[in-house]
């Protein structure tokens, strides 16, 4: 997405924060939307850290085309608990301190229901074709 479509005014509708998925099921993955390509898995945690989230982390994913090593431009961020998910989500929803000379605004959502979770996250992509190269 080029820097215009991703400004603060142009992000999309808001997410329900409330950390459960309707039926009391505790939420704890989160996607990102907007990370620059200059930003690593690396330079990723670092920010996260940095930003106060360093021990609320316990998984990323940032997929990369393998000829390139070019970032996609999202993430998918799994924290310790659901308290810790909601101050992620509202610390990082419209985060533009990215570290870089950019105009964009990270949004932030919940997974999907069936991507949430350490082990649900693992078990996706432990033996997916996209963490390993053809």
């Amino acid at each position: 997405p080029s820097d215009a479509s991703t400004q603060a005014g142009s992000c999309e509708a808001q997410v329900d924060a409330s950390g459960d998925g309707g039926d009391g099921e505790v939420r704890t993955t989160m996607m990102m939307r907007n990370i620059p390509g200059g930003f690593s898995r690396r330079t990723l945690l670092e920010l996260l850290g940095k930003e106060g989230f360093r021990d609320e982390v316990d998984f990323i994913y940032l997929p990369a085309d393998f000829r390139t090593g070019a970032i996609t431009g999202y993430a998918f961020v799994n924290l310790t608990s659901a308290a810790a998910a909601k101050r992620f989500r509202r610390h990082f929803h419209h985060f533009g301190r990215w570290g870089l000379r950019t105009r964009l605004v990270c949004n932030v959502s919940w997974a999907r229901d069936d991507q949430q979770g350490l082990t649900a996250n693992v078990e996706r992509y432990r033996n997916s074709s996209v963490m390993h190269p053809s």
